[in-house]
């Protein structure tokens, strides 16, 4: 279930930044693992990710001012459970 989730926020991260910026992020990762630099690579791993969630949250807060639109007043609830 999380797979599809994660596939939608990558897409919307990456419609504004290249792929090679995105891999040069992830190679950095790769690397100071490889070079067994437990703590750089997490370093680079949380800045990736803060990064990524910043854009998102940020495309979010954008939609939301877009399609802004008055509540609904007077909106009379139905009781189902009867």
């Amino acid at each position: 279930p999380h797979w599809s989730y994660l596939r939608r926020v990558m897409a919307e991260v990456l419609r504004g930044e290249t792929p090679d910026e995105i891999w040069d992020q992830h190679e950095a990762i790769l690397n100071a693992i490889i070079e067994g630099e437990a703590a750089k690579a997490e370093r680079i791993a949380r800045h990736h990710i803060a990064h990524a969630s910043e854009v998102l949250a940020g495309r979010l807060e954008q939609h939301l001012n877009q399609n802004k639109q008055p509540p609904v007043k007077n909106v009379r609830r139905v009781n189902r459970a009867a």
